[in-house]
């Protein structure tokens, strides 16, 4: 399979609010250690009769877009051209961008943050987020 299964631009999608079309993109960056600019283009445009295929050029337009997508939205990940050949992302942004689609929600449906400091006194460990919570606010 050459491109990224739906699950996968789904999970991106939601950790970072970019539109189907570069969250395809960017699990295409993840999944592989170099992008060409064919596999890129046969990826996203393969669907279309080839009439409708845009010009080769739109691949620059939606890496720039994503690359501002990203800053936007707060993530420190590198987008590295090589002039002429395609794209690949430093191993160290990979690690993040995994990082940020595996997290999963708590049971209240908000994601989980696993630094934060815990909302409630010791002993408070196993309860939900919810009953934390609440024991934080009726503590203050």
């Amino acid at each position: 399979m050459l491109g990224v299964d739906r699950s996968a631009t789904g999970r991106i999608r939601e950790a970072f609010g970019i539109e189907p079309m570069l969250a395809q993109v960017l699990g295409m960056l993840l999944a592989r250690e170099f992008v060409t600019r064919d596999g890129l283009y046969t990826v996203l445009y393969e669907d279309r009769p080839e009439c409708e295929w845009p010009d080769e050029k739109i691949l620059d337009v939606q890496i720039c877009k994503l690359r501002a997508q990203l800053k936007k939205r707060g993530h420190k990940i590198s987008i590295v051209t090589k002039f002429g050949e395609g794209w690949s992302i430093p191993a160290v942004d990979k690690m993040k961008i995994r990082a940020a689609i595996t997290r999963k929600p708590d049971a209240d449906g908000l994601p989980a943050v696993t630094d934060a400091p815990p909302l409630a006194p010791a002993g408070a460990q196993g309860k939900s987020l919810k009953e934390r919570r609440m024991a934080f606010l009726e503590g203050a």
